[in-house]
């Protein structure tokens, strides 16, 4: 247990959400005290309206707070936390339609693509460097319209060959981390972690 006197505690008012005010507040950090040797995010907000009555305003209030500011706070892994935000809002997006708006006919559907070849990974399956399986647009887009004219929900992977990492969310913590080092690895090592960058393709 740790025993702090009011000299000890320092406050720095910002918004996190904000990048600039990150910067300059972790500016005045160094510059007063030193590099802090941790940092714990602590921040969070919510809103408690559903998707038909949130106000843009609000969304964007949430996800500067609550997501955004990580990636001013720490390394850029924007990629990955989109893909798995968009699993998050198929799932409770679902909730929602079930529980609140009491429409259980409304299907929702997400699907997760393997490396689909488009210009924004082509330059790495050419360089023959990329060791992972890879589809094509028009094995995703095929995917998409035949679960609509289904008239099901579900979950898809493409290729379903693939289906079985999805299993791979309940397993033990030790070994998510092996999985995601293997591919964050070999990914790095296709690209040198970074991709070049073409007009109208990266932002």
């Amino acid at each position: 247990m740790f025993n702090f006197t009011a000299k000890q505690v320092y406050f720095y008012p910002t918004c996190i959400g904000c990048k600039q005010g990150v910067r300059k507040v972790a500016a005045k950090i160094r510059s007063e005290h030193g590099n802090p040797p941790v940092q714990i995010k602590n921040a969070g907000i919510g809103n408690g309206s559903t998707v038909e009555d949130l106000e843009e305003n609000r969304l964007r209030a949430v996800s500067d707070v609550n997501i955004i500011s990580y990636f001013f706070l720490a390394t850029n892994v924007d990629y990955s936390c989109t893909k798995a935000a968009a699993m998050a809002f198929h799932e409770g997006l679902g909730q929602e339609l079930r529980l609140i708006h009491n429409a259980p006919r409304v299907k929702t559907s997400v699907v997760h693509p393997t490396k689909v070849r488009t210009e924004m990974i082509d330059y790495l399956v050419k360089s023959g460097k990329l060791n992972s399986t890879t589809g094509l647009p028009d094995d995703v887009a095929g995917a998409v319209i035949n679960q609509l004219y289904s008239g099901y929900k579900a979950q898809l992977v493409v290729p379903p060959s693939l289906g079985w990492v999805s299993l791979v969310r309940g397993t033990p913590s030790w070994f998510r981390e092996y999985i995601r080092n293997s591919l964050s690895a070999m990914l790095i090592k296709a690209g040198h972690g970074h991709a070049p960058r073409r007009e109208g393709v990266d932002p």
